[in-house]
């Protein structure tokens, strides 16, 4: 908890006394890539969004460390380190149908503030509710905490890779749509996205939807659909090698990469990425690179069963977010004191959000769980099956 807190002043410090975060965090010397909007095709508007994204998920994933160690928050697996994957989220369509890894708030939080008729606070408070088991939240309704929320956000929960074959489904699924005439929620010139972390590139469902998306294209069928990996070299307690970049030559369709640090490159390169997708209809592989992991897989993590102290130190030691904040305020993007009243603004309707959520009614009874949990689509009549003088079930002749 204490240093989630201390993470908390010193960014507020690194604002208030200086430009230069190279007294606090070890990644300070890694480049930026660009040094404009103009650069990267970025309006200023645009540019506040991605900003606000990646600093509201720092903070949500503080306050949820927080929460938990009160003993009223639920869910604290966390997105330190992948602040700057924000930068996607603008570049989707509001149209695009989009699973996104449950790591992975910042892009789905960014594309719902640019799209949503909601005020801020009140989509920030839908996500807080998730973290804290709240009945109120529109996503699970205190089920779990689960990354959607919007039109074309289909729900991802803390899995590997479930989510990567439904996506490839949509891809091909919205183009046979259009070829028969057939009325679709996902359009033709939708782009199906998905996202995981490098660890789950390993998993079968995932394995089987990349296979599927070759093979699409190898029988010339038109398949839209980028499948993003970040890449922190970690699969919960496995170390990842680089096998993300071996494993990649395997795959027919086009890999690209960014530096999953560099909020500007992450949004130029993904929407170059979207773009090709768009026009010809195959699918891309969009590698963010280069992230690590700051504060473990979540709260519970025991990180010294398989990491050493060092280790542990200096991957708390790094912060890509405070690294674009400055390169921001040197490149006169913006001023430091916009960025301290945002940073301070969005901090207070985060703890605010938190009061308000703890506070809701939560699931208690197992009947309200059943009432709501899986179940068939289409009522099954209790004669289905019969059993004969004592045999095992058998299926009836007529059904």
């Amino acid at each position: 908890m204490f240093k989630f807190v201390r993470n908390f002043e010193l960014c507020k410090d690194f604002l208030t006394e200086g430009t230069n975060p190279s007294n606090y965090y070890s990644d300070s010397l890694f480049q930026l890539k660009y040094r404009s909007l103009e650069e990267v095709g970025l309006g200023k508007e645009e540019f506040k969004n991605i900003l606000e994204g990646s600093i509201i998920t720092s903070l949500l994933h503080t306050e949820s460390r927080i929460a938990s160690a009160l003993g009223v928050g639920f869910y604290t697996i966390g997105p330190a380190g992948e602040e700057c994957l924000s930068s996607l989220g603008s570049v989707l369509r509001e149209d695009d149908p989009a699973a996104f890894h449950y790591r992975h708030i910042g892009p789905q939080l960014v594309r719902m503030m640019k799209y949503s008729k909601k005020a801020r606070k009140d989509i920030l408070l839908d996500r807080i509710r998730g973290y804290v088991c709240s009945k109120l939240d529109p996503v699970t309704g205190g089920r779990h905490c689960s990354i959607g929320g919007a039109e074309q956000d289909y729900l991802v929960t803390s899995t590997l890779a479930s989510q990567a074959g439904p996506a490839v489904g949509r891809a091909l699924g919205s183009q046979l749509a259009s070829f028969l005439k057939l009325d679709s929620r996902v359009h033709k010139d939708s782009v199906s996205f998905v996202s995981v972390g490098d660890g789950s590139v390993n998993n079968a469902h995932y394995l089987s939807a990349t296979n599927l998306a070759d093979y699409a294209t190898f029988r010339k069928f038109n398949c839209p659909i980028v499948f993003g990996i970040s890449n922190n070299n970690m699969c919960i307690s496995l170390k990842g090698y680089n096998w993300i970049h071996e494993w990649t030559k395997k795959l027919n369709m086009k890999v690209v990469t960014c530096d999953g640090r560099d909020m500007f490159d992450v949004y130029k390169t993904t929407k170059e990425v979207f773009e090709e997708v768009r026009a010809n209809k195959q699918p891309m592989c969009l590698i963010f690179d280069k992230i690590t992991r700051r504060y473990g897989h979540a709260g519970t993590d025991r990180q010294h069963a398989y990491l050493t102290v060092e280790e542990i130190y200096n991957r708390q030691q790094t912060n890509p977010l405070a690294v674009n904040i400055s390169h921001f305020i040197e490149n006169g993007i913006i001023s430091k004191d916009e960025i301290y009243n945002l940073y301070v603004d969005l901090s207070k309707d985060i703890i605010e959000g938190f009061s308000i959520a703890v506070n809701e009614p939560k699931i208690t009874t197992r009947e309200e769980l059943i009432e709501s949990n899986s179940r068939p689509l289409v009522p099954l009549e209790k004669t289905r099956y019969t059993t004969i003088n004592n045999t095992p079930p058998t299926l009836i002749d007529n059904l």
